[in-house]
């Protein structure tokens, strides 16, 4: 394995991680002012910049009325393919 796969490798796990941190954090009520609220924004201007394009192109299902975001699953995939292709 070349450098710059184990690097786009190494990214690619990182990404993940972080979308899924960010997944996780948006599950919960974050009062302002502390230290979650600082690390859940800093999560979401990170992923947003990728999650907000696709939110525009992709439907929203709904689940009881309330419209479920697919768009982080997506990107996932996404990474998952690539780290397939790339032989992570």
């Amino acid at each position: 394995m070349g450098a710059l796969t184990s690097i786009l490798c190494i990214a690619s796990l990182a990404a993940m991680l972080v979308l899924l941190a960010a997944v996780v954090t948006s599950w919960f009520a974050v009062q302002p002012g502390t230290a979650l609220e600082s690390v859940a924004r800093a999560l979401r201007g990170v992923t947003e910049p990728v999650l907000a394009p696709l939110r525009g192109i992709l439907p929203q299902p709904r689940l009881g009325g309330a419209p479920i975001d697919v768009s982080p699953v997506v990107v996932m995939v996404a990474l998952s393919v690539l780290r397939l292709l790339l032989g992570c």
